[in-house]
């Protein structure tokens, strides 16, 4: 539900955007916003006796962002990732981590429409760790890691576009149960971005 809430909150603000506003990336001064999802790559996840399985959907991710000037931005980020190992006994494994990432990002020029950017920064990660079968066990536990980013985005109209990227979360928890768990990894997603007050910061 708070997914689609936010990708409606998107699209209204790309649908208010004058018309009469060339398609632009993000500029100095604006404040930004992209909701993000994909697949995710789990390093560890055949370890322990868990399955082969090492791709899990991608959590819904906020990036609220603001351009500092032209090649430099920071952005804070908010996802959910939910992760389910199964093992030999039938047993299960459910691992839910909200993620909190503080991001420094580098824009280099952009090719008009289309504009790259690389960055890293600090991750706290929060995990909740459900064990089923026997016996259940429930436990959760916090870690801190680091970050790296790099992506692309393309402006559509106005300041609003597309959003590729690709990031990779450097972060271990201890499940208790299964020892220390990989609950960040590499996740490659695709979104909506849109900059706000894109043509009122400009007159």
């Amino acid at each position: 539900m708070t997914a689609r809430v936010a990708l409606a909150l998107c699209f209204s603000a790309g649908a208010v955007a004058r018309a009469d506003v060339p398609a632009h990336t993000p500029r100095t001064g604006e404040g930004t916003i992209a909701i993000l999802g994909g697949l995710r790559y789990v390093p560890q996840a055949s370890t322990l006796g868990f399955t082969d399985r090492k791709l899990f959907p991608g959590g819904v991710a906020g990036q609220f962002g603001y351009q500092y000037d032209d090649a430099i931005s920071v952005a804070i980020d908010i996802s959910y990732l939910a992760d389910r190992y199964d093992f030999a006994d039938f047993s299960r494994l459910h691992v839910g981590t909200t993620d909190v990432s503080f991001l420094l990002m580098w824009t280099p020029r952009p090719w008009g429409r289309l504009a790259p950017y690389l960055g890293g920064g600090a991750a706290y990660s929060f995990s909740s760790f459900l064990t089923t079968g026997q016996p259940v066990a429930i436990h959760e536990g916090s870690t801190q890691g680091a970050v790296l980013a790099g992506g692309l985005r393309l402006a559509l109209w106005g300041g609003f576009g597309l959003q590729l990227e690709d990031r990779f979360v450097f972060a271990q928890a201890d499940s208790t149960t299964h020892g220390s768990l990989d609950v960040g990894g590499n996740l490659l997603s695709l979104g909506l971005w849109v900059a706000m007050d894109a043509d009122e910061s400009h007159h």
